[in-house]
């Protein structure tokens, strides 16, 4: 089948149109589920009744990590929908128009690989769901481009991102799923963390030890991201320079206040969003990171996923890039235009997170929201096909 999902986030919106079914795996598991729904089927106690609805709401819960996607078409616009919010509650009515332009376009996009609009799933985040005046927002984006836009919490965010780099990671050896075993010892003995760091609210996953690491302990949510702490502390210029360690200290005293319970401290965290990404590129290109994945015909700019960062090679390319002029950091390879305004006030959150679950190694994941969501509607609509109900 054929989904397509929109993800309006604080700074950028981002469309993606995937293939997707499901894995043979979940084929297989599908069909006993049906075989043992089928014979018990007869007539039974009300207690034994539950029995086959338990299963069922085990195994579609299962699915929504169990899917096989191809991208066919992603489309992104940088629209800055947070700016001005930290500051005035509201969005601003420029960034509102670019980002409704730009999903219009998006929908057009989709049209042409025969998706209609009332057929997307849009999404919208931190800016859209914090904002006075978001009912405006979506009312705009429902005249221009057709499309009703779910406004989804911070929890659900979190969710999704975990459930994401589940897929791709196992949790409790720190590996991506490929490369691990049954016979791979265990690494992350105090758990395992997962951090999403958009631009306006990031998120902290925290999962049990051991055989619990696939679970969700604590979900840690955090109101700044990297387009909130930069127009916090003066813009991409003062943040790196004057007002670094004010930015720096209210970094560490809300990541402390809002992390309040760890219990162990993981070894391994798994980053997703922008800033993750950005940084992961600029480590590789510079020689400073080896490539996580060198499979046969991945893309150049995939070649990070499952990256090994250390806390201090992050603080190194912190202190590289408050160097540099905010025009300069733009011509870093792998940082990118879009991306170096925002990339000191990004690493700070991820600093002081990294420096609370005490320096675990960073594993760079470029799935996100957008994987857990599409995973998500594809396992909803793979079950409504087998006729069964979530």
């Amino acid at each position: 089948m054929r989904i397509c999902v929109i993800d309006i986030g604080s700074n950028s919106v981002r469309l993606v149109i995937a293939d997707c079914r499901a894995t043979p795996a979940a084929e297989r598991r599908a069909k006993a589920s049906e075989t043992a729904d089928s014979k018990s089927s007869e007539p039974a106690a009300t207690t034994a009744e539950t029995k086959p609805r338990k299963a069922e709401r085990a195994r579609i819960k299962h699915r929504l990590t169990d899917v096989r996607y191809s991208v066919v078409a992603e489309e992104k616009a940088t629209t800055r929908l947070a700016s001005g919010l930290d500051s005035t509650g509201r969005l601003d009515l420029g960034a509102m128009e670019q980002s409704a332009r730009a999903i219009a376009e998006m929908v057009k996009l989709a049209e042409s690989f025969g998706i209609a609009p009332e057929q997307i799933r849009a999404v919208a985040t931190c800016a859209v769901r914090e904002a006075d005046n978001s009912e405006e927002f979506l009312d705009l984006v429902r005249r221009w481009a057709g499309v009703k836009v779910k406004v989804i919490s911070a929890k659900r965010e979190a969710k999704l991102a975990f459930a994401s780099a589940r897929v791709a990671f196992d949790l409790a050896r720190g590996l991506p799923r490929e490369q691990a075993t049954d016979q791979t010892p265990p690494t992350a003995t105090g758990g395992a963390a997962v951090v999403d760091i958009g631009g306006g609210s990031t998120e902290v996953i925290l999962t049990g030890a051991r055989k619990k690491a696939g679970r969700i302990k604590r979900v840690f949510l955090l109101p700044i991201g990297a387009v909130r702490a930069t127009e916090r502390f003066g813009g991409p210029e003062v943040a790196g320079a004057e007002r670094h360690a004010e930015l720096m200290a209210f970094m560490r005293r809300m990541v402390t206040k809002r992390i309040w319970e760890l219990g162990g401290k993981p070894r391994v965290l798994v980053g997703t969003g922008g800033t993750i990404n950005s940084l992961g590129q600029m480590l590789l290109l510079a020689g400073i990171i080896e490539p996580g994945s060198d499979r046969p015909g991945i893309a150049a700019r995939d070649r990070v996923q499952a990256s090994a960062i250390t806390f201090d090679q992050v603080e190194s390319a912190m202190l590289h890039l408050r160097s540099l002029d905010p025009q300069t950091r733009q011509l870093v390879p792998g940082l990118g235009r879009e991306r170096a305004d925002l990339i000191i006030g990004g690493l700070a959150i991820l600093l002081a997170v990294m420096e609370r679950l005490g320096k675990p190694t960073l594993l760079v994941h470029l799935g996100g929201i957008r994987d857990g969501l599409i995973r998500r509607v594809a396992a909803k609509a793979l079950d409504e096909q087998a006729g069964g109900d979530e």
